[in-house]
């Protein structure tokens, strides 16, 4: 997968220009895609941005997976803000 590809790499603009082009065309994202925007807003260092994607998930009708959880625990850890994903779901 392109965007997988692109992780790998931690090529965010090419992630943001193909989140872009499925907007465009009105195609609807995956669990797995959200997965991706959230590992890459975390590369880019945009921390606020991520919880608010992650209550879109919901909004989506769509569940966090194992890997959601990981990333957000992973990543807000390490940048020491264990609280974000400590506390309860707004």
């Amino acid at each position: 997968m392109l965007l997988h590809g692109y992780t790998k790499e931690e090529n965010v603009p090419g992630i943001l220009k193909t989140k872009g082009q499925l907007d465009e065309v009105k195609i609807a994202i995956d669990i797995m895609m959200y997965n991706i925007l959230i590992k890459a807003l975390f590369m880019m260092g945009a921390f606020e941005d991520v919880y608010p994607l992650y209550k879109r998930i919901g909004e989506m009708d769509l569940v966090p997976n194992v890997m959601t959880y990981y990333t957000m625990i992973d990543k807000y850890c390490k940048a020491h803000e264990c609280s974000v994903v400590a506390s309860p779901s707004s």
